[in-house]
């Protein structure tokens, strides 16, 4: 999920995360171990979708390319679903065989003055407590694997934009419950290794992030979250549970992205109040393949198939697209220029695609509509994570960090405007410093909450 869309983010992709309910026996490790290196690694699956012509160096850094089997899809043999009355006040509890060796466990959720708490017992004894948990359920896997605990928060981590969700599996090697990561492989983090000079990739353990809905299913784990772009949509996704030879296993993601039907929703400004407004919903429309919704947008006098088959590359962009309303350029009333960008590609190979769409408008009553649209594309120095990277091995901030961090990890995401690598860097569980590579000129610098 974008973090430039949905609020705290993705699933799937990116910047602020959070890792949901904490535990107060046995937290979430913040990083697997390192796996083998043994077979070509999903995050280069995607090395033969071609990038656009740029002036980038050809000499990208040393990457130890992490190397995961393909995972192994498990199907749940069972799923227990929290009752109608769960995330209310009134107390419950499930069973289901979650540490193996145990038995039927006890899954208790109780609510006080503090809110919603999830107790599980094993042979009765405590094992595992997570605060400010309204909703719980369980799929199984048979002797396959444990089962799969999906929790949902207690009002005080819900939005508008719904509640806090998390999954976790027992790990009978480090005897605690541990985060079930989505689709570790797509956004991996590296570490820095001075002596052989080159990065280590590493896979990204962070679960579900941020608010939204989730359930378990008889196929495996649905999501849906609030669209915090011009749209204002929702956007649903599919996970099935996969071991990829790691304990905690992965969601991974099957099928497009779903944006519901294709029409105007009810929170959609239209008729747009000016063409800049009117340019970033037509595309966020396109975005999220909406051909008809986003033909409110073009003015009768013009042609919405021939503005459509102009930008028919957008509909391909889906949850990682942004129209960048907020540095949109007015030439004049009835010309703006609004910068697009997408991110493509998994792990090193993830590469930003930037364009400039110059659109041309008219004023009928009180709305703008579009009448002509040309999209110029961006010259990038640093369109990949790979060069991101060499641009940060080469920079003075980083190396003086390392130098005092050494075992610090960073994690590279579009920035907030497209114009970025965003890299931040941690330790643990805490994030310590924020860089950004800029695309088109190669210079680090501090992030601003830096500054």
């Amino acid at each position: 999920m974008n973090p430039r869309k949905l609020l705290g983010a993705s699933v799937l992709i990116f910047a602020t995360l959070l890792a949901g309910c904490g535990s107060k026996e046995s937290a979430p490790p913040g990083a697997n171990p390192s796996p083998s290196h043994t077979s070509a690694t999903r995050s280069l699956q995607s090395s033969a979708t071609p990038t656009r012509s740029s002036n980038a160096p050809q000499n990208p850094p040393a990457i130890i390319a992490a190397a995961p089997p393909s995972p192994t899809i498990l199907t749940p043999t069972k799923v227990i679903q929290s009752p109608a009355n769960s995330g209310t006040t009134q107390n419950y509890r499930l069973t289901a065989p979650l540490i193996p060796g145990t038995g039927l466990d006890s899954l208790a959720v109780t609510f006080s003055h503090s809110g919603g708490t999830l107790t599980v017992m094993a042979q009765g004894r405590t094992v595992w407590t997570v605060p400010h948990v309204a909703t719980v359920s369980v799929a199984e896997y048979g002797s396959k694997h444990p089962p799969v605990i999906l929790t949902g928060s207690d009002q005080d981590f819900c939005g508008t934009g719904g509640c806090t969700y998390n999954t976790y599996t027992y790990d009978p090697s480090q005897s605690r419950f541990v985060t079930v990561p989505i689709d570790p492989w797509h956004q991996p983090t590296y570490r820095w290794l001075a002596g052989r000079a080159a990065w280590q990739e590493i896979p990204n353990a962070v679960g579900l992030e941020g608010p939204g809905g989730a359930s378990l299913t008889s196929t495996g784990l649905a999501t849906s979250n609030k669209l915090y772009n011009a749209t204002m949509g929702m956007v649903s996704s599919q996970f099935r549970y996969g071991l990829d030879g790691h304990a905690a296993g992965e969601w991974v993601p099957y099928g497009r992205a779903n944006f519901g039907p294709d029409a105007l929703g009810p929170l959609t400004p239209f008729p747009a109040s000016s063409l800049g407004q009117a340019a970033a919903e037509y595309y966020e429309e396109l975005m999220e393949n909406h051909p008809l919704a986003a033909s409110k947008f073009v003015a009768p006098s013009a042609s919405a198939e021939h503005l459509l088959a102009q930008n028919q590359i957008m509909r391909t962009w889906g949850v990682s697209g942004t129209a960048d309303s907020h540095d949109a350029v007015q030439i004049s009333p009835d010309t703006w220029k609004i910068p697009l960008w997408t991110t493509r590609g998994f792990g090193p190979s993830q590469h930003l695609e930037a364009d400039v769409a110059t659109v041309e408008g008219t004023q009928i009553n009180s709305g703008w509509y579009l009448t002509a649209t040309t999209l110029t594309a961006s010259d990038l120095k640093v369109p990949t994570v790979k060069r991101a990277l060499r641009q940060l091995q080469e920079s003075a901030l980083m190396q003086d960090w390392i130098r005092q961090h050494p075992n610090s990890v960073v994690t590279i995401n579009p920035g907030p405007q497209g114009m970025h690598w965003q890299a931040t860097f941690s330790e643990g569980t805490s994030t310590s410093l924020q860089l950004e590579v800029n695309v088109v000129t190669g210079s680090v610098t501090d992030a601003p909450s830096n500054s």
